[in-house]
């Protein structure tokens, strides 16, 4: 037994299995089953430690979420304190707008008693032209009467005439008869008799000859109309030359397009063009020349101031003292620019400081008849002139524009473009300006370089003119100007006022607007500086504005030749 135990745990040993007795086995059975216990006990443990964990977790997640209600709740406080706030801001902006639209409305009913007090003016307006067509209509009757009285009396007149020249043809019968008689009582004396018949036929033939015109006048025989249009159109010697003068100043605009200058040489070419069959067509062809508006004008200054009746000029006009220069030689000087300046006040209280004039700047003043240099003139104090055209002068010699330059000026203070327009109270000085020109030229061309119109402080505070009626004034004044002869580019300046210290309603607005909308190139209209947004603006500032803009337009400067 014992013997097979041995060889058994040899087996066993010799297999790698190991064999202990009963009493170990126990005591490894015991020692497993309490090992077993302790795994079990220690699960329970562990899931009692895991029971802890979870509650730990969902404390630590409640504490967030009640961080975060905390942090919702200010957000929501937050939230009702801007509503707050916004509702007093919409009830505070709710009053403004309360205030404005009151304001609005009393501006509505300020307005609708401007409407009523326009309305009531225009009635009064219309009253007045019922008037003046009423007038107008007995003076057209009256005229009428006149033509018919006229035409009676020419009736009569032809009857004479007629009545005449029935007499002369029985006078010349009877000559003819006592001719005959005399040629057969005394055949020797025939060589005589036809010496005698000849002379009377020659003075019949010329009597006939004074009756045929005579009756021609009488009927209104159009070339007699047309030899005495072409009469009067001979005191311009330049007249029959002039649409030839035009086409070519044209043509050169138009071989002389620039990229640069846009439409502005395209526009000039139209001009031109256009002016040339004005002339052909209408001065030269019907008579409708510029006609003279003052026949007797003896172009002294006590008939200048006759005729203006206190529209002349009050800012810019030379005042009597220097000597008097040659200036007629100037418009045909190809090296000097000749500027005509149109507008309000030609110079400002700014102006009064006395400008050391550098360069041949003069000062052509048409109611006195004489020239002089800027430097020369001086005011009744005795203080050399200021003002911003002469620095324009002195600023296009230094830029190469021209060599000299001649101011023709005409500027009254506190005038409005009504007054220029060719109904207007200024227009007369306008008016005589041009005519003594034409006539102290002898040319129905007046060749200037340039047309600079600076106008619009006094319009921007009227209440009535709007931005329509300006332009249709200025329309007539440039109108008048080319049926004048002043066929050169004018150059609008943008005056009314604007920015700081500028009228607080629309009607500035209203005037710059139009003045922005002028220029057109086809009628050489062109845009000048823009002087309305500058304060007190200086006579140096306005003067190098003005030189910019001309030098960026140089080739309109262009006198016609």
């Amino acid at each position: 037994m014992r013997l097979a135990k041995r060889i058994l745990q040899r087996l066993l040993n010799a297999a790698g299995y190991v064999v202990i007795d009963t009493t170990e086995a126990t005591r490894l059975r015991q020692a497993l089953d309490d090992t077993r216990d302790g795994i079990i006990a220690m699960r329970g443990q562990v899931g009692g430690i895991g029971a802890t964990l979870g509650q730990l977790e969902l404390a630590r997640e409640l504490a967030e979420t009640k961080g975060g209600v905390s942090a919702i709740q200010g957000q929501v406080g937050e939230t009702l304190s801007h509503m707050v706030e916004l509702r007093q801001e919409i009830s505070r902006d709710l009053g403004a707008t309360r205030g404005g639209v009151s304001a609005v409305q009393g501006q509505v009913g300020e307005t609708l008693s401007h409407m009523v007090e326009l309305r009531q003016e225009i009635s009064r307006d219309l009253g007045a032209t019922t008037g003046g067509v009423s007038a107008v209509q007995g003076q057209v009757g009256e005229t009428l009467s006149h033509m018919v009285e006229l035409r009676q009396e020419i009736s009569r007149d032809l009857s004479a005439t007629k009545g005449g020249v029935s007499a002369v043809q029985g006078q010349v019968g009877q000559t003819l008869s006592h001719i005959i008689a005399l040629r057969q009582q005394l055949p020797p004396d025939l060589a005589e008799i036809k010496s005698g018949v000849s002379t009377v036929h020659g003075q019949v033939g010329e009597s006939l000859s004074h009756i045929i015109a005579l009756r021609h006048e009488i009927a209104g025989d159009g070339t007699i109309a047309a030899d005495r249009r072409l009469r009067g159109g001979a005191i311009y010697p330049d007249l029959r030359d002039l649409p030839r003068r035009l086409d070519e100043m044209a043509a050169r605009h138009l071989t002389c397009r620039k990229p640069e200058a846009g439409d502005q040489e395209s526009g000039l070419a139209a001009h031109y063009a256009d002016l040339a069959c004005l002339v052909s067509r209408h001065w030269i062809r019907n008579g409708d020349a510029p006609a003279d508006p003052y026949p007797d004008d003896d172009m002294s200054l006590d008939y200048a101031r006759r005729v203006v009746a206190g529209a002349a000029p009050k800012d810019g006009v030379p005042d009597g003292h220097g000597p008097s220069l040659p200036w007629r030689h100037l418009w045909t000087d190809p090296d000097c620019a000749v500027l005509l300046v149109m507008g309000e006040a030609l110079a400002g209280p700014q102006d009064r400081v006395p400008y050391p004039q550098r360069g041949e700047v003069y000062d052509l003043d048409m109611l006195n008849l004489c020239c002089r240099r800027i430097a020369d003139r001086k005011d009744d104090a005795g203080a050399h002139g200021g003002g911003s055209w002469p620095q324009l002068g002195d600023l296009l010699i230094d830029n190469g524009l021209c060599r000299r330059v001649l101011l023709v000026p005409l500027g009254a203070g506190r005038s409005s473009i009504t007054d220029w327009a060719p109904d207007g109270g200024a227009h007369p000085c306008t008016s005589l300006v041009l005519s003594r020109l034409r006539k102290e030229l002898n040319s129905a061309l007046l060749p200037f370089s340039a047309v600079l119109w600076q106008q619009a402080e006094t319009d921007a505070g009227r209440q009535l003119l709007s931005a329509k009626t300006y332009t249709m004034h200025f329309h007539d004044i440039v109108a008048d100007l080319r049926a004048n002869g002043v066929f050169a580019p004018v150059f609008v300046a943008c005056t009314a006022p604007a920015g700081e210290g500028a009228p607080e309603d629309d009607r500035s607005a209203a005037i710059r607007q139009a003045q922005r909308h002028l220029p057109a190139a086809s009628s050489a209209i062109f845009a000048g500086p823009d002087v309305g947004t500058l304060a007190a603006v200086s006579s140096e500032r306005a003067a190098r504005l003005w030189c910019e803009v001309l030098s960026a337009n140089r080739d309109a400067l262009d006198k016609l030749a």
